[in-house]
């Protein structure tokens, strides 16, 4: 049957299809594919961000910032700190992180503030 469609000219129907068929088989199994940042897809699964929806229940923009960057931490994801609004908030993320990667790039990110790029950059070092 696929061949016959092909040939009749639907070709382009049946792939269309094959594509409404991979997006549906990508929200049934969970997972949510994010925007492209710094070049790379990053693929997070629904059933390992409960802690995302944690946060998003927090009463103030306070905890749940702080919340994003203890996920962050954890899984660890710079993406998540890059999220975070407040600059004193991200740059702690990114300083948390970068300590427990030791990835000096990730320190990099840390934005005018001396102490954090410092801390972050030595202990990622070692």
């Amino acid at each position: 049957m696929l061949i016959f469609l092909y040939f009749s000219g639907l070709g382009a129907i049946y792939t269309a299809m094959k594509a409404v068929s991979v997006v549906l088989l990508l929200l049934l199994c969970g997972c949510v594919i994010s925007p492209e940042r710094d070049g790379a897809k990053t693929v997070y699964y629904v059933s390992q961000n409960r802690e995302l929806a944690g946060c998003n229940n927090r009463t103030t923009p306070e905890e749940r910032e702080n919340c994003y960057m203890e996920v962050a931490v954890s899984k660890p994801s710079q993406f998540l700190c890059e999220e975070i609004s407040s600059k004193e908030t991200r740059n702690l993320c990114y300083n948390r992180l970068g300590k427990k990667v030791k990835n000096p790039d990730i320190c990099q990110k840390i934005e005018k503030d001396d102490q954090l790029y410092t801390d972050c950059m030595t202990s990622s070092m070692i």
